[in-house]
């Protein structure tokens, strides 16, 4: 099975790119929503270039887009392509922008260590980002390696979360107990902040 995969994708890398079609998310203008977070299929197969990175020799490279906004929450984004390099020979290089076209805040081309599942080819990056940030992730691939399928996933978990000071109701003389009571919204607000993405998975150990 892990021959005939294999097999399949070095006749793809055969095939000028040219051939294919586009992928949908080919321009960064088309970037694809990942904001609730889970496990996304992709390929960098017909993909041109759109953009650029500083690692991974993959500045001129064929790319992909995704994009991602946080809520009203500061949030820790983690984004790994574990297991493609396994299962479909990629070598994957991946990367947040501020915009496109704009300036790179993180890139990585090898996870490094090899840890919960990630090859030493796959990529990790994460970044904290404010509420309601909005960035742009690129995959790309490293160098003149082959152009394949892959598998991102996309998490994310509150970091830093304060609550906004709270009205405290004033203790009633009669009153038993002197257990202040906050208000509503700020219970709520710290609710949606302490829940990380439902497609929570865990974090390998970013490389040295």
């Amino acid at each position: 099975m892990l021959f005939r995969s294999l097999l399949a994708t070095f006749a793809i890398a055969l095939i000028p790119a040219s051939a294919f079609a586009r992928p949908a998310n080919n321009a960064c203008a088309n970037a694809i929503g990942v904001s609730a977070g889970g496990t996304f299929n992709g390929t960098l197969v017909g993909a041109t270039n759109d953009g650029v990175a500083t690692c991974g020799s993959s500045a001129t490279n064929p790319d992909v887009w995704y994009s991602f906004t946080a809520g009203t929450c500061a949030v820790r984004l983690v984004l790994d392509t574990c297991g493609s390099n396994a299962a479909f020979g990629v070598d994957t290089v991946v990367s947040i922008m501020t915009l496109c076209g704009g300036f790179e805040l993180a890139c990585n081309d090898d996870h490094g260590t090899g840890a919960a599942g990630c090859g030493l080819n796959d990529s990790q990056t994460s970044l904290v980002l404010s509420p309601s940030q909005t960035v742009k992730i690129r995959v790309s691939k490293f160098s003149t390696r082959i152009l394949a399928p892959f598998t991102l996933h996309v998490r994310y978990e509150p970091v830093g979360y304060v609550p906004p000071p709270t009205r405290v109701r004033p203790k009633a003389r009669h009153a038993r107990s002197s257990t202040p009571t906050t208000t509503t919204a700020a219970a709520t607000a710290r609710r949606a902040c302490s829940s990380p993405s439902s497609s929570a998975r865990p974090i390998a150990p970013p490389p040295l």
